[in-house]
């Protein structure tokens, strides 16, 4: 399996050493898993207790993205404790979207199928809380950056995978949807549309769109109508929460042709802007 770059969040001290150890070792990628771990690793998920808490918090603390024969073997325990918000809320929520995303990622060697599949990507997602989503988000917009394979699929992640649940569109949520969005003009190409229609008006949390204000050859001047669209979407209706150089961004899109000046969209913010 192709694997994406180490996740490395913040080292935290480990309890149950034992049990952690072994955690540990369960995220080597591509190891053979010896008897024990049948016999002992297996049984301690299929209970819940800080046996199993102790195991995965070894697994996060390794924090690297594990090989085939562990979603072959640990799958279902893995989409298990995504959906414990509990558990995501101790600090796991990092390495665990790293690790999902991996995985929806790769595909089985002897299948072709998505180690995780699109249903039960979007259910963790569902299940799971803002930081969580908002993780998965970030991963994304990262290895997208450097990853080939990975950027070619974020048209599908989004409009196959990513819920259209209204738990999932948050400010904080939809602040990682434009980051994403507006990371780089190829990105913004290819999820525009998508990022349209999963975000929602940015009402708190800091919204900045320094790749919209860079240069004067930025995403804006390439694709006028649909930053127009998008900022119509997520600009709250309160100005002072706007993003700093929001002025000369709306400047380039009306600068893009009198058929946007024109715009019902256009000519409401900067009603409003000019009303501030």
């Amino acid at each position: 399996m192709s694997l994406l770059p180490p996740i490395v969040p913040e080292r935290r001290s480990l309890g149950h050493q034992n049990t952690a150890t072994a955690g540990i070792y369960l995220g080597q990628r591509d190891k053979p898993y010896p008897n024990w771990t049948e016999k002992h690793l297996l049984s301690v998920f299929d209970r819940d207790g800080e046996d199993q808490d102790a195991i995965w918090a070894g697994f996060f603390w390794r924090a690297t993205v594990p090989g085939e024969s562990f979603f072959r073997r640990f799958k279902p325990h893995l989409l298990k404790v995504a959906q414990r918000e509990s558990f995501t809320r101790r600090g796991h929520a990092e390495p665990l979207a790293g690790i999902l995303l991996a995985g929806w990622s790769s595909r089985d060697p002897t299948t072709g199928q998505r180690f995780i599949a699109d249903v039960e990507m979007r259910e963790v997602l569902i299940d799971g809380n803002d930081d969580f989503r908002s993780q998965v988000l970030w991963h994304l917009e990262r290895w997208s950056e450097s990853d080939e394979r990975l950027r070619s699929q974020l048209s599908e992640f989004l409009e196959r995978v990513w819920p259209r649940h209204k738990r999932a569109r948050s400010a904080s949520v939809s602040i990682r949807l434009c980051n994403l969005a507006f990371s780089s003009v190829e990105t913004f190409s290819l999820v525009a549309d998508a990022v349209i229609a999963l975000a929602s008006k940015v009402d708190q949390g800091h919204l900045m769109l320094p790749n919209l204000r860079t240069s004067d050859d930025n995403i804006a001047h390439h694709y006028p109508k649909k930053v127009l669209a998008l900022l119509s979407t997520i600009l709250p209706e309160d100005v002072s929460l706007w993003p700093y150089g929001i002025q000369n961004i709306l400047k380039t899109i009306g600068e893009a042709g009198s058929s946007l000046r024109q715009d019902g969209r256009f000519v409401e913010l900067m009603r409003r802007w000019n009303a501030r």
